[in-house]
């Protein structure tokens, strides 16, 4: 790339930082609000990431430019890294005391609403660092549903080329995001923002509290104002709200839009939204069958709960689901990677991959019972391209080395098997908790080594961005610097 395209994507980062720093004057606002001398971190942050960006707004000139795919990997990938670095300093500057490892690992986890803390004490944490790690995940969830939308169907990644086009019409074209509709996008998410926190307020939650778990419900992330996360409010009303709008979130957010341009042939063919709430419904079920305690209302309600937590990839917990049995450990390690419906704020491998990749097993088999037939993949009633069923294909192979790999990595720092598989799924995964006394619901992150909060940090980017962008970040940055080598 010349140094031109660099230029564009300095600009867009300068946009982002001074974002940023207004978000982190918000966060302030609470620390005063709540008479707290904290909010004077708040203030420096945003001063040095006001500088930062200013410097890089004033060098780099605004022009005309269309990005080809080369400019969307630098840009996402480093943008999304950079941002993680500024994000982490209210937390390294803060009155907590944590070190430049955890303050960065605690914003990696709330960009990519991935829910893992290292924080304790959370009860009696400044107000402004409570609500900066809520705004943090709220902040990542409006930025993957965009990213998922408009970056990584130009790249072709894993079939995501199929949700952003504003019909079920599956032919080649040109993709794009509308400006029309990316607002109503963003309205969308303000606006199921808003009705759960007024859920929660109904709920018994006070105020603040209700902020702060409207967005992180809403961005599929699940940091909570409390230690004991969901559990401190005793309340199966709050259990069934969060569980609603739990849901809400990892329905994909373009066809809010299309209810609300009353496109009903897309609503009602659809199929990946049914799909979810059929996976969903059956795992609730199983686990309830073989639910190792009473069984009564209260406990469906927080197997339904929990259950919808792990599979959307929130993250929040009201017990200590590990401790369930054998059938829900097995059964919830499965969920950790399925995640949430294409174009929301849920993780994972998605529910349209899943379901696509079943398709096509489908004609591959079908095909070896008949050799001479003629067979093709269908989803919403429409035929696949083969490259998209081998995109979903390679994605899916390449998510599962990746965890093959960080599991490897995991367990040759220190951790058991338990807590490193089920580690390296939920990082991937974007979930959060992972099973087991270290990582489990009951767990802290804090007490592991900083080499595996490195590796688990990098693994949530990777996991956010959908693999294949960060590899092939450092194939093209690798390829230039073999280039420059020899000249």
């Amino acid at each position: 790339m010349t140094l031109k395209n660099y230029t564009a994507i300095g600009y867009v980062l300068s946009l982002m930082l001074l974002l940023l720093s207004f978000f982190m004057l918000i966060s302030s606002l609470a620390d005063l609000a709540f008479f707290n001398e904290h909010a004077f971190v708040f203030f420096i942050s945003a001063g040095i990431t006001i500088f930062c960006a200013l410097t890089l707004f004033f060098s780099c000139r605004r022009e005309t430019f269309t990005f080809t795919i080369q400019q969307g990997i630098v840009m996402t990938v480093s943008i999304w890294f950079i941002i993680t670095f500024f994000a982490a300093l209210p937390f390294y500057l803060s009155t907590i005391d944590i070190n430049f490892t955890d303050s960065f690992f605690e914003a990696m986890s709330g960009l990519t609403t991935t829910g893992a803390t290292v924080l304790v004490n959370l009860d009696t944490m400044p107000k402004g660092l409570l609500l900066w790690r809520s705004l943090l995940q709220w902040i990542g969830g409006v930025g993957i549903i965009f990213t998922a939308i408009v970056v990584l169907p130009l790249l072709k990644i894993g079939g995501m080329e199929l949700f952003p086009t504003q019909s079920n019409d599956l032919s080649e074209k040109k993709y794009f995001l509308p400006r029309k509709t990316a607002f109503t996008i963003l309205g969308v998410y303000l606006g199921l923002t808003f009705l759960c926190m007024q859920a929660y307020d109904f709920s018994g939650m006070t105020v603040f509290d209700s902020i702060n778990h409207a967005m992180t419900t809403i961005a599929i992330g699940g940091f909570s104002t409390h230690d004991s996360s969901m559990a401190y409010f005793n309340s199966e009303i709050i259990l069934c709200f969060s569980t609603i709008f739990m849901i809400s979130g990892s329905l994909p957010f373009i066809y809010y839009v299309y209810i609300l341009q009353r496109n009903w042939p897309v609503v009602f063919t659809t199929s990946q939204p049914r799909v979810f709430i059929i996976l969903l419904g059956v795992s609730i079920v199983v686990i309830f069958l073989f639910y190792p305690y009473e069984k009564t209302l209260n406990s469906f309600i927080s197997i339904v709960f929990n259950t919808t937590s792990v599979m959307t990839g929130t993250g929040y917990s009201s017990s200590n689901f590990s401790q369930w049995g054998e059938v829900a450990n097995l059964l919830f390690f499965i969920l950790m990677f399925t995640g949430g419906c294409a174009g929301s704020a849920a993780c994972g491998i998605k529910i349209f991959r899943l379901e696509v990749a079943f398709r096509g097993l489908i004609r591959m088999a079908h095909y070896r019972l008949y050799p001479r037939g003629v067979f093709s993949t269908q989803y919403n009633d429409k035929p696949l391209s083969r490259d998209i069923e081998r995109s979903v294909f390679t994605f899916i192979i390449i998510y599962f080395i990746t965890f093959i790999v960080v599991f490897i990595l995991l367990q040759s720092l220190g951790l058991d098997t338990i807590s490193a598989s089920s580690a390296a799924a939920s990082a991937l995964s974007n979930l959060g908790p992972g099973l087991g006394d270290i990582v489990g619901p009951s767990g802290n992150h804090g007490t592991l080594d900083d080499s595996i909060k490195w590796t688990l940090a990098f693994t949530m980017l990777i996991g956010r961005l959908e693999i294949i962008p960060v590899i092939a970040f450092f194939c093209f940055m690798l390829k230039r610097r073999t280039l420059h080598s020899y000249g």
